[in-house]
């Protein structure tokens, strides 16, 4: 009897073994075994003000891991707050053209105001309004007036440009000293090599010919050196040149002093006026291929590198962008097939009904050449030529309207204003147009 109740207490104690078992669990859950699934939480860098932690991983049963699986409590993850700021400047005073602003430093995690505040210099930078009023710019803050262009005698003075020739020996020596030495094959010295033309976007450079800006007396001049006269077309390299021709020969220094262009106005509408140079400012190479105008050296040089030159920013702000039409219309013969798309342009050249218009309008379309132009190789008529006479210091300059009959030939404005067709590939006048705003 004693011997049956002892084998009954150890079956109950091993039943209630086996059921202990069953029932033990990483969450108290009746399970027979547990995998962890390892979750891991990324590591984040303590701030200022807010702590961070060690990479580690939990697990669903709520047991929290370090890196190498080990188990750990939370508070071991932990990385306390730094208490260091990370300082910037705030700008609570923006800085104006006559106004000095104000910074100061704050925390940039939790934007807590830290020492250290500094004066910011007024800019002496103005904010011009978008129109003219009587040729005057308004800033918009401190309502100074800026002259952009002038208008006087029927004719508007805006931008600059490199026009008379210096003939003063004492102001030449002056100007040779601040250039230094003459450019050479070898060595620029400083000076800047003039741009042959462009052909696909690119440039090509003639290897021989240089300019220098030089400031002086309150006064900008360009000095002008060349060990080759420049050719009358691109590919002739023969002794027949305009610039020659003009009477600048080579290895010489020639100054010219940069001053305000001319311009007349044609047409005024829509709060704009469309302007057409006075003068023959440069001269030019028209293309180096037949391609049109859209693709033309001229183009690409006048909204490059005249627009550049011609014009600060400021007086450029007032430049508006152009659609230029290179219809058929646009040639006087609607049914050229020598045209291309239309372009958008802040500087262009007339094309042959504009120039037609003008024409019509009592505007004179002949023009005289400046010294630059005349330097550049843009074609003058000569005081030799006594046949001419009235016509003396006249040129000829290009539009930018093709032959309807000769794709190589361009129309041209003669000196005597007639209007005549000659190949791209020659170098005449440049008068450049514009819309500026008013």
């Amino acid at each position: 009897m004693k011997k049956n109740k002892r084998l009954l207490i150890l079956a109950v104690a091993l039943a209630l073994a086996i059921a202990a078992m069953a029932l033990a669990a990483c969450d108290g859950k009746a399970q027979t075994a547990h995998t962890h699934n390892y979750v891991e939480v990324a590591a984040n860098s303590p701030t200022c003000v807010l702590a961070g932690n060690s990479l580690y991983y939990t697990c669903e049963c709520g047991r929290y891991f370090d890196a190498n699986k080990n188990e750990i409590k939370l508070s071991d993850t932990v990385i306390p707050a730094t208490g260091e700021h990370t300082e910037t400047w705030e700008v609570d005073v923006e800085a104006t053209c006559v106004r000095d602003g104000h910074k100061y430093k704050k925390c940039a995690v939790c934007g807590e105001k830290l020492d250290g505040e500094e004066t910011i210099p007024k800019t002496g930078e103005h904010t011009w309004g978008d129109k003219l009023e009587n040729g005057k710019a308004k800033c918009t803050v401190c309502g100074l007036e800026n002259e952009i262009y002038k208008s006087e005698n029927g004719k508007i003075y805006f931008g600059n440009y490199p026009q008379s020739e210096v003939d003063d020996a004492a102001l030449i020596a002056e100007l040779n000293a601040k250039a230094g030495e003459k450019p050479t094959l070898e060595n620029a010295h400083g000076w800047s090599k003039y741009i042959k033309f462009y052909c696909e976007g690119e440039a090509t450079f003639e290897e021989d010919m240089w300019y220098i800006d030089v400031e002086h007396g309150g006064n900008k001049y360009r000095g002008v050196y060349f060990l080759t006269n420049l050719y009358f077309a691109i590919w002739y390299h023969n002794n027949n040149s305009n610039q020659l021709s003009n009477g600048y020969e080579v290895e010489t220094v020639y100054w010219f002093k940069w001053e305000p262009i001319e311009w007349v106005s044609v047409r005024t509408d829509d709060n704009k006026m469309t302007l057409v140079a006075n003068l023959i400012l440069d001269g030019q190479y028209w293309s180096a291929a037949d391609d049109g105008y859209k693709n033309s050296n001229v183009r690409q040089w006048l909204n490059e590198n005249f627009y550049a030159d011609a014009f600060n920013d400021v007086e450029a702000k007032f430049i508006l962008q152009a659609t230029v039409d290179n219809s058929a219309a646009s040639t006087s013969n609607p049914d050229n097939p020598n045209v291309c798309e239309d372009t958008l342009d802040k500087v262009f050249l007339p094309s042959e009904s504009e120039v037609t218009t003008m024409h019509e309008d009592s505007f004179a379309i002949n023009r005289k050449t400046t010294a630059y132009a005349r330097v550049r190789g843009a074609y003058t008529v000569p005081e030799s030529n006594k046949g001419l006479k009235k016509y003396h210091g006249y040129g000829t300059w290009w539009l930018r309207s093709q032959n309807a009959t000769n794709a190589t030939k361009i129309t041209t404005i003669m000196y005597d204003g007639s209007i005549l067709n000659d190949y791209y590939y020659r170098a005449d006048g440049i008068v450049p147009a514009l819309l500026l705003t008013l």
